[in-house]
């Protein structure tokens, strides 16, 4: 499933107009993520987040714990690097890529 966008742009004349843009690389991945993360939480919690009736409160402790959950995962990516750093090893992008 590939999801479209608006992207402004602007013509000769300065004009602003639409198109609509199909992302892809990076941008198409981070769609596909978002599809198939939406999947996964319906049929765990069996609604989507826009139907899910929460408060706002609610929705931030989510979001911080979320956050919290990143900030475990970034320590650990900065800890491999320093290792691999240490033991004078080149780490490239390509070597943290999943195949």
């Amino acid at each position: 499933m590939q999801q479209l966008h608006n992207r402004s742009t602007a013509n000769a004349k300065g004009v602003g107009s639409s198109e609509l843009v199909v992302p892809q690389g990076v941008e198409a991945e981070v769609c596909a993520d978002i599809a198939a993360r939406q999947q996964k939480g319906v049929a765990k919690y069996g609604t989507t987040v826009e139907a899910n009736p929460l408060s706002l409160e609610q929705w931030l402790q989510h979001a911080y714990e979320e956050c919290l959950d990143q900030a475990v995962y970034l320590k650990k990516c900065i800890a491999v690097t320093k290792r691999h750093n240490s033991s004078d090893m080149s780490l490239s992008i390509d070597d943290v890529k999943q195949k």
